[in-house]
């Protein structure tokens, strides 16, 4: 009874979310838990959630993005959609990649690290990337740009 017990938890934070109810950017941790006082200027440098579900599950994004270095440099924002998947905005000149549910985006961001080593492909004319199929990805042109056909996803190691 005469005993306070404390407990600490070290957190560090790992996205800035979007609260959808009011606009305000929030600084939160790989629990998706805001850090009440932290200025969200301050960590500009995070990637940016937006959307329903978007900061309970950031972490399982910001984890894979940082196993793609040329991928997770370019990312500017992350779009949950529906709450089981993301799109995202990379710096070039393609707006948005969509992605598949969460339990194919490791292989569908390798897939386009892979294409993105090879072709550059965000930085083609495409106002959009679907890489929501496992068999190719899509690019839609650019307005007035060239009209393409689905490309094949690339061969990854182990035959995926």
């Amino acid at each position: 009874p005469n005993k306070i017990d404390i407990h600490v938890e070290q957190r560090e934070p790992s996205a800035l979310w979007q609260d959808r109810h009011n606009g305000d950017w929030r600084v939160i941790d790989q629990r998706g838990r805001t850090f009440a006082e932290a200025d969200p200027a301050k960590y500009m440098h995070l990637p940016r959630v937006v959307g329903e579900n978007a900061a309970e599950s950031a972490a399982m994004l910001v984890t894979a993005m940082k196993e793609f270095p040329n991928l997770s440099t370019r990312m500017e924002m992350a779009y949950r959609i529906g709450g089981r998947r993301w799109d995202v905005k990379f710096k070039g000149r393609t707006d948005v990649v969509a992605f598949p549910e969460d339990a194919r985006l490791l292989e569908q961001l390798e897939a386009l690290n892979l294409m993105q080593a090879q072709n550059r492909v965000l930085d083609l004319p495409a106002t959009r990337i679907d890489a929501r199929h496992s068999k190719y990805i899509a690019l839609q042109p650019m307005p007035g740009g060239p009209q393409s056909a689905p490309a094949p996803a690339p061969s990854t190691p182990g035959g995926a």
